[in-house]
């Protein structure tokens, strides 16, 4: 016991990723700008537009304003509007950490089955140690989706079954084929974590990126209104144009209107659950996605939506919701689990197909698995 103590205490805490969802949190603090993106582009441009309707007295007052200012600063805030949104990336992220936890709890389940046939290979007196050496310390870390752990719960589960085939295949125990199986089910999670690894380095980058060039657009705008506010601080009709304060309130009744509230499960209490899809029936590509708290905030235009909530292992739900324009409306969900069809009892050959267990217990986890994430 003391060796598994040991190795439990070794195994280290789940820091594996970048938390695109922390990065987004944030940035979306630290940002300069009024208002939303959405916000920032629009008056931009109309503080452009009111730059190049004072072009003459712009370049009288430094030579550096130009037509090519002007044209050059809206040409960048079309790029940067095109440019991958905080919603999109986040949404990609989910998916591909959602398809990781897949991979894994295959792992897991097969470990699960390690650990039966050691029990039953070994006096009770050896139970503990063999355990250890197979990599059960690494395993509730593993469990609480550190992805390091589990590499290393895969690593001495493979070598643990080379090193003992005789003991635990012994007396029609351990399956033949089950070294095989548990060996290509880590093998998948090793793929899947590198395809995540590079997912979530992407995510992070072209957040990045759209934050840093949304600070240039608010900067250049400041730049040129704090000249504007200079050249006609005599004139307070076109004064106002260049005043930042201004401009946004010019823009922000037309802001989207939100649509937002929780998707949780159960009762006493109610289970986030977290990476629900949320989206207009009517047109899919108007969606969002829910967080570790199960909550979601879904920019829509006014109008009446049919709006759909899907979780994997939950019955789908549709409302109907009637969304005014520059309103923030609640709509709350509570998803019951989908039913898991009784199991057909049959009889149990002496020498099972481990292949097939690991199959049918991944379609158990597709089936009836709680669309709720652990968190990190």
């Amino acid at each position: 016991m003391r060796k598994q103590k040991a190795a439990k205490d070794a195994a280290a805490p789940p820091t594996n990723h970048l938390d695109v969802e922390q990065i987004i949190k944030d940035i979306k603090k630290k940002q300069g700008f009024k208002g939303t993106q959405q916000n920032l582009y629009s008056y931009s441009r109309i503080g452009w537009g009111y730059y190049r309707e004072q072009l003459q007295p712009f370049n009288l007052y430094s030579q550096s304003f130009t037509a090519a200012t002007a044209t050059d600063a809206l040409s960048f805030i079309d790029a940067t509007e095109l440019m991958p949104s905080y919603e999109i990336l986040r949404a990609e992220y989910v998916e591909a950490r959602k398809e990781l936890i897949v991979k894994l709890s295959v792992v897991l389940l097969g470990f699960q089955s390690l650990k039966d046939f050691i029990a039953k290979a070994y006096p009770k007196t050896s139970v503990d140690n063999m355990w250890t050496a197979a990599g059960l310390g690494y395993y509730e870390a593993a469990a609480g989706l550190s992805w390091d752990n589990a590499a290393t719960l895969i690593r001495m589960g493979n070598l643990f079954m080379k090193d003992n085939t005789v003991r635990l295949t012994a007396n029609n125990n351990m399956p033949e084929s089950f070294p095989e199986s548990f060996k290509i089910a880590g093998e998948e999670f090793t793929a899947q974590r590198q395809l995540f690894k590079d997912k979530e380095a992407y995510c992070s980058t072209k957040i990045f990126e759209k934050y840093e060039a949304n600070e240039k657009i608010y900067n250049d705008l400041l730049s040129m209104t704090n000249s504007g506010k200079n050249i006609f601080k005599s004139n307070k009709i076109v004064l106002k144009n260049f005043i930042i304060n201004n401009l946004y309130k010019s823009v922000r009744g037309n802001s989207p209107s939100n649509l937002n509230g929780f998707v949780k499960t159960g009762n006493s209490p109610a289970i986030p659950v977290e990476g629900a899809l949320v989206y207009d029936k009517a047109n899919p590509e108007r969606n969002a996605v829910t967080d570790e708290t199960g909550a979601y905030t879904l920019e829509i235009p006014m109008g009446n939506y049919d709006i759909v909530v899907e979780a994997e292992g939950f019955v789908p739900q549709q409302v109907q919701k009637k969304v005014t324009l520059g309103t923030k409306s609640r709509l709350s969900f509570s998803l019951a689990l989908v039913p898991v069809a009784e199991p057909v009892q049959q009889p149990i050959a002496p020498t099972a197909d481990s292949s097939k267990m690991l199959t049918d217990a991944m379609k158990g986890i597709e089936n009836g698995v709680s669309g709720k994430i652990v968190n990190q």
